[in-house]
């Protein structure tokens, strides 16, 4: 299953594609900077070749395709699936194919870099890699508000750069200054992801547990539940996504071992409150038992609100 910070990035580049057009110009200096890019199917082929995302570039009619991958990790596979990929895209759309290949990683962009061979001797393929070292380090908000997208993608790219506190720090205050209908969903998750790094830098010491995963994943869950008490004018819909994302980050930190009974009856009858402190006391907790003792502590403070 894709981790939250790789859909993070999809999501990111699918919400704005005029972004990857941006990353993709070093490669293609003929295209514009302004140049049109509409998302396709990811999937490429009968044989369920699917990529992260697919764009036609320029026209109409488009001129180019975009293959996006995102990757986290070095993946041997990855040097076979690629260039399956490229040629089924090659296939369907009948124009030039660019291998686009997005990583916060050093070590991952230095193995996307090398090409890809059919035969094993000649090289045939050279993806376009984007890595920490192609995205800028924006430190300031001023900076960050020129180009929102691009300055979110660096601030994922840079969590464990030196200046990571500053640079998270210029992108939710540059996140803070947009309209509040517009911030909020972007805001959201970009807080999710580098709220920590803002808030309690000690949550990066080696001996505290850090998990942007988990608190994205609380996060997402609660987004999802205050947009449904929104439409229907209901808290409900807010305490169900609070307790959602609680019962996801309770999984993904301590996987098979399921909730306490007596932590699953409080995060039931707590208010919005408590349970958003909750999550806190989840993520400062190393091991289950002293993570539930935490929540326990956390959720006592119950309210008759919305039962």
């Amino acid at each position: 299953m894709p981790s939250v910070l790789h859909k993070a990035i999809i999501d990111l580049i699918q919400d704005t594609p005029a972004l990857a057009v941006r990353l993709a110009l070093p490669a293609l200096p003929g295209l514009h900077p302004d140049a049109r890019a509409e998302l396709k199917p990811t999937e490429l082929a009968q044989s369920s070749l699917m990529a992260d995302l697919v764009l036609l570039l320029g026209g109409p009619p488009a001129t180019h395709t975009l293959v996006v991958e995102v990757q986290l990790k070095v993946d041997p596979e990855k040097r076979f699936v690629w260039p399956a990929y490229v040629s089924a895209a090659h296939h369907r759309y009948k124009l030039p194919v660019t291998l686009l290949v997005v990583t916060p990683s050093r070590r991952v962009a230095h193995a996307a870099r090398a090409a890809l061979s059919f035969d094993g001797h000649s090289s045939s393929l050279q993806p376009l890699v984007i890595g920490p070292d192609e995205l800028p380090i924006l430190l300031h908000a001023d900076e960050a508000a020129r180009d929102l997208d691009l300055a979110a993608l660096s601030a994922l790219a840079h969590t464990h750069h030196p200046d990571r506190v500053q640079i998270a720090r210029a992108l939710l205050e540059a996140i803070a200054r947009l309209p509040s209908r517009s911030a909020l969903s972007y805001a959201q998750l970009m807080t999710a992801m580098l709220g920590p790094i803002v808030e309690e830098a000690t949550m990066l010491k080696p001996n505290r547990l850090y998990v942007p995963e988990t608190i994205a994943m609380v996060a997402e869950a609660e987004q999802r539940g205050r947009a449904e008490g929104e439409q229907r004018g209901e808290l409900r819909g807010q305490l169900r996504g609070q307790r959602e994302g609680l019962r996801f980050g309770w999984a993904a930190r301590f996987g098979a071992v399921p909730l306490p009974a007596e932590v699953e009856a409080a995060l039931e009858q707590a208010d919005l409150g408590a349970i958003k402190r909750a999550g806190p006391a989840l993520l400062g907790a190393n091991e289950p038992t002293a993570a539930a003792a935490a929540m326990l502590t956390a959720l006592a403070g119950v309210s008759a609100l919305d039962r």
